[in-house]
């Protein structure tokens, strides 16, 4: 009867132990982003409104001057980060790979360049910033500052 119960405490104990060791990570996974949580951001004097398909011809490279014939600089976080695979699907509609292969189409006819890529979101901050013309994304927390402009992108 003591055999009996020292058993059952063990298996319990392991149960616990199993479910703890297990069981963890799927209790803690992060919740998705939220779209609504990354905005372009340019740094322009004026607001600047841009469909779907201008923003698309900027980030891919194809598009190299605003309306006003300022040059545009665009910047990019690595294709590793969140913020940047949940911006390229959110306002692009394609995938991170399909646009390294726009790039890499531009890079290799030699018509193009890519765009710079940062860092973190700290460093995409510094960069619009300090560059005129700029144009990049960041989350909507970090938008406040007067000097950089949230894009109105119209679907």
């Amino acid at each position: 009867m003591k055999n009996q119960r020292n058993i059952k405490l063990s298996l319990v104990r392991a149960s616990i132990f199993v479910y703890v060791l297990l069981g963890t990570p799927f209790l803690v996974q992060a919740a998705p982003l939220d779209p609504e949580k990354v905005v372009v951001v340019a740094n322009l004097k004026a607001p600047v409104t841009l469909s779907v398909s201008e923003l698309s011809r900027i980030f891919k490279m194809r598009q190299k001057v605003w309306r006003n014939g300022q040059p545009i600089s665009v910047f990019v976080l690595s294709g590793s980060n969140e913020f940047h695979r949940v911006f390229v699907k959110e306002n692009l509609n394609m995938s991170t790979t399909q646009l390294r292969h726009a790039w890499s189409r531009l890079i290799f006819s030699g018509t193009g360049s890519m765009p710079e890529e940062v860092d973190g979101t700290d460093k995409m901050l510094k960069r619009l910033y300090e560059t005129p013309g700029a144009i990049g994304y960041l989350p909507l927390v970090m938008m406040n500052d007067s000097n950089l402009q949230q894009v109105t992108v119209t679907h």
